[in-house]
């Protein structure tokens, strides 16, 4: 064999170099690679799947949105033959899109799937075809679109981007009813200048709203909530619906009424509208007055709670008016309405907010000049008062200058629109609030065998309206006071609060009486009273835990003309742990009877009663045995008779006295309480001595015994709790103090158990 002639060898290396570079600087490879893709395909059978974006009626098909989203999240789309590019949030944030009649190849389980953008039909409607090899089919096909929508919730949570829908389509026949836009307003419901407990009370209700699927479903009604926002122009009612849309995080379909062509029109666009949305009719008063012939006030009516309204879920309606004193109250019934705000004129508290949130004041020497404008009947819009603001905010002298010679100058002018507002203020006010009227209530324990008062009360208590301020409920008068003991609580006068006492597993029955004052009538959207066990953490007062909630509806909304009474039952209501008031928490019991009257005009009443749980006696009940010693110095030991004690129960030991080596001064024995609240890194300890008995005082010797007899009755002891409820626990030590002439301190503790003896009841 002849050697290889060097220099063809080298030759054939150029060649081969080169012939591998152009392969690699060209799209040859990708193109082979293409066709030996397509000529695989062509020996597989694949099975097709379109997903339109809209279904026969024009509805959104969410199949579409969902996929159209995932697959526009995938690295391959950057791949593909045909993208568009748009601008994404962030201002560098590119976001490349899938051109129409476009391919992309996705790989799932080791096998490929095909989607095609199709190109949009005469009719303007897309899709997106799916193909899969036909063998694949059975094994991937329903966990790779189960794959998607996990995809795409997770995609969903992260953006968290809401949606403003506009019935502005010109071809709704092509296109859907709706136009979407990105929501980006600003406002939250922080941000509104009004009355923070409205606000406090409101979240809360939504809040409550979106636990309340079952709820609703038991009841058998569509779970969906209505709310009127109403009052003089300005006030901040389409802002608090931007911040109750980012509360929710719902989409908003803003219906305009002047675009809609008949009451079967409106009917269709709420049957295109999705769950978890915000549907909002605004200056619905307006509409109403102008006498409409395109939608019919029986339109209006079957759009808010029609048949069609089932048609979804999780649905939010929220209408604003001006003023509702003209409108239909077939418009304003509960079950159409269910929940009234009324957005006041800016008053000084209002005015504060604003001054806050604009200019960054939360006190200037001026301030009390601007009240004083106030209490003079002055008022404008915080839309007005915040505009001044933003004008003059390099100067916030300037800026409360300018408020105060505006608000003067409505103040003098009595007719103009400040005046006007002033009115609105006033009636809206009265209408919210409602009239003044009585309430009296009294609550009774049933036994197996008896019925027993407990406690009776009466009193006078009016409920606030525009121009007369809220009393408070006389409890003074008594029956029966045998049956009530006397409990300390957290009271800041540091008074005792006498009230009933029950055990678990009890009935507790009762009534409860309302008397309006004569000549007037209660108007309410319903009475109901709760029973509720709940846990309130010092640090974090106002908030309560309810471990245990009861509700009865004693009354449908209507009118009270006359005295009324209601009777309740809650029969055998386990009451698992004893009431507690400590240091950092306290765990409480109470009867809440609510009258609805709106936001600003509920009448509530509480009624706290004391829970006590008694126990056998242990079965078992061990002695403590401890020792303690200093080396070479000390050693003690001491035994107690048992480690479990009821609250009457006497601690019986003995200390023995093995090693004396320093001269002990003197010895005492102590008990404490330690409260746990909180969990984790948040735990919060908090240690009480509530007793303290002096063993001995002098030295002792070598073999010298002292005997322990500690009474607990006289002491303000409690059972002790164990991590109730994850919130707190409280334990109860022996801690066992030797002090020696140089006044060092040696302690010893050990844990016991405090329970209450079932005799002792």
């Amino acid at each position: 064999m002849l050697p290889p002639n060097p220099i063809l060898l080298l030759a054939a290396i150029t060649a081969s170099y080169l012939i591998f570079r152009f392969l690699y600087k060209t799209s040859v490879l990708q193109i082979v690679r293409n066709w030996g893709r397509l000529i695989a395909d062509k020996c597989h059978v694949h099975q097709t799947y379109r997903i339109p974006q809209f279904n026969e009626h024009m509805q959104e098909n969410h199949l579409y949105r969902k996929v159209s989203t995932y697959l526009n999240s995938l690295p391959a789309v950057e791949d593909s033959d045909g993208a568009n590019l748009f601008a994404g949030q962030k201002p560098n944030d590119i976001v490349p899109v899938l051109d129409d009649n476009q391919t992309l190849i996705d790989a799932f389980l080791g096998a490929r799937v095909h989607w095609t953008n199709e190109r949009p039909d005469r009719d303007g409607s897309r899709a997106l075809v799916l193909r899969i090899r036909r063998k694949d089919k059975r094994r991937i096909l329903r966990p790779y679109l189960q794959h998607i929508h996990a995809t795409f919730e997770d995609i969903d949570q992260r953006k968290k981007e809401v949606k403003l829908y506009l019935n502005a389509e010109e071809r709704p026949d092509r296109n859907g009813r709706w136009r979407s836009v990105p929501f980006t307003h600003p406002s939250t419901i922080e941000t509104v200048a009004m009355d923070s407990d409205v606000k406090n009370k409101i979240k809360s209700d939504l809040e409550s709203f979106l636990k309340s699927r079952q709820y609703y479903h038991r009841l058998g009604r569509v779970w969906k909530r209505s709310y009127l926002l109403y009052g003089p122009s300005g006030t901040g009612k389409s802002s608090f619906v931007a911040g109750m849309a980012k509360f929710l995080s719902y989409d908003v379909y803003d219906v305009d009424l002047s675009n809609v062509s008949d009451d079967s029109d409106l009917k269709m666009l709420l049957l295109h509208t999705t769950n978890k949305s915000l549907i909002v009719i605004e200056d619905l008063d307006r509409y109403l007055a102008a006498k409409p012939t395109a939608v019919s006030l029986s339109g209006i009516l079957n759009f808010m709670d029609g048949i069609f309204s089932c048609c979804g879920e999780e649905r939010v309606m929220v209408f604003t008016m001006n003023g509702k004193d003209q409108i239909d109250p077939a418009v304003l019934r509960p079950g159409r309405i269910d929940v009234h705000v009324y957005f006041p004129l800016c008053d000084f508290s209002a005015f504060k907010t604003l001054a806050s949130s604009y200019l960054g004041l939360k006190e200037h020497k001026l301030f009390p000049q601007v009240e004083e404008v106030f209490q003079t009947g002055a008022s404008l819009s915080p839309a007005e008062i915040g505009e001044i603001m933003i004008s003059n905010r390099t100067s916030p002298s300037r800026a409360i200058k300018t408020v105060i010679t505006a608000l003067q100058s409505n103040s003098v002018d009595r007719r103009g629109p400040g005046n006007l507002g002033q009115r609105l203020t006033e009636s809206s006010s009265g209408r919210s609030y409602g009239e003044p009227g009585e309430c009296g209530s009294f609550f009774t324990r049933e036994g197996s065998h008896t019925m027993k008062e407990v406690r009776k009360l009466y009193g006078l208590l009016k409920m606030r309206s525009g121009r007369r301020n809220s009393e408070d409920l006389d409890l003074n008068e008594r029956e029966n006071s045998r049956h009530e003991i006397e409990v300390p609580t957290k009271k800041e006068n540091g008074t005792s609060l006498s009230v009933p006492l029950f055990h678990s597993q009890e009935n507790i029955a009762g009534k409860i009486s309302i008397e309006p004052v004569q000549g007037k009538k209660v108007e309410h959207n319903g009475i109901k009273v709760e029973l509720l066990g709940q846990i309130e953490m010092y640090f974090d007062r106002g908030n309560f835990y309810d471990f245990t909630s009861l509700v009865r509806e004693l009354d449908v909304p209507g009118e009270i003309y006359e005295r009324k009474t209601y009777p309740f039952e809650f029969s055998t209501v386990e009451m698992p742990y004893e009431t507690y008031n400590g240091v950092n928490v306290r765990l409480r019991y109470v009867l809440k009877v609510t009258i609805s009257r709106g936001y600003a005009g509920s009448v509530v009443e509480y009624q706290d009663f004391v829970v006590r749980n008694y126990s056998p006696a242990p079965p078992v009940n061990n002695s403590i045995k401890m020792e303690v010693g200093i080396e070479d110095c000390l050693h003690i030991e001491f035994e107690y008779n048992k480690s479990k004690y009821h609250l009457k129960d006497v601690i019986i030991g003995k200390i023995y006295f093995l090693l004396v080596r320093i001269k002990i001064k003197n010895m005492d024995l102590e008990i404490r309480r330690r409260e746990s609240t909180g969990s984790g890194a948040n735990t919060h300890v908090e240690t009480e001595t509530l007793a303290k008995f002096e063993l001995m005082d002098g030295a002792p010797v070598r073999g010298e015994s002292i005997p322990i007899r500690l009474f607990l009755s006289p002491y303000e002891l409690t059972p002790t709790h164990r991590n109730i409820n994850n919130k707190f626990s409280v334990k109860y030590y022996l801690n066992l103090v030797l002090v020696d002439e140089e006044d060092r301190r040696y302690f010893k503790q050990q844990e016991i158990t405090i329970y209450r003896l079932e005799e002792d009841s």
